[in-house]
C-alpha cells in the first residue's frame, strides 16, 4: 500500500472510530514525511468543532441579514413563482396546462401532482386550479388571480 493511500485509509479510519467517541491519535503522517505532501498536514476534527474557516465578503447588492417576511408576502411569492412557471410551461397565465406541456418545460412538481389538481379530470388545468391545489395542501395562504390576469 502507498503512503498516501495508507494515510489516506488511517484518515478514515479516525472518522470511523470518531463516530464511536473514540479519540484518533494520529491520523497524518509523522512530521518527517510531512514537509514532501502535496497537501496540507490533516488535522483532527471532532463533531462540534468549529473549523474557523475565513468567510468571504458579502456579495455586493446581496441582503447581509434576512428581514421578516409576512405570510401575506410569502404567499404572494409563492403565488408569484407558481405563476411564473406555469407561463414557461403554458406560454400564457391565461393558458390550460397539461400534463404533458408540465413534463415538457421541466415542471416535475405540477406533473406529479396533475391528477390531484386536475379535480374535474379534463386534463387540463388553469393557473388558479394550481393555486387552489396548493391552497388545499398548505397552511400559507396563496392569493388566486384575478379573471382579468392581475
Amino acid at each position: 500500500m502507498a503512503r498516501y493511500d495508507f494515510c489516506f485509509a488511517a484518515l478514515m479510519a479516525g472518522v470511523a472510530l470518531a463516530g464511536f467517541g473514540l479519540e484518533v491519535v494520529q491520523a497524518a503522517p509523522i512530521a518527517a514525511e510531512q514537509e514532501h505532501l502535496p497537501f496540507p498536514p490533516a488535522r483532527i476534527v471532532r463533531v462540534g468543532d468549529r473549523l474557523n474557516l475565513p468567510m468571504s465578503p458579502p456579495t455586493p447588492g446581496t441582503a447581509t441579514r434576512r428581514e421578516r417576511v409576512s405570510p401575506e408576502q410569502a404567499g404572494a411569492a409563492v403565488a408569484a413563482s407558481i405563476q411564473a412557471r406555469f407561463t414557461q410551461a403554458t406560454g400564457s397565465p391565461d393558458s390550460l396546462l397539461t400534463r404533458q406541456a408540465a413534463l415538457a418545460s421541466g415542471w416535475g412538481w405540477a406533473a406529479d401532482h396533475f391528477a390531484e389538481i386536475d379535480r374535474q379530470n379534463k386534463g387540463k388545468v388553469s393557473l388558479n386550479d394550481v393555486l387552489d391545489y396548493v391552497n388545499r395542501r398548505s397552511s400559507l395562504t396563496v392569493p388566486r388571480v384575478r379573471a382579468d390576469g392581475a
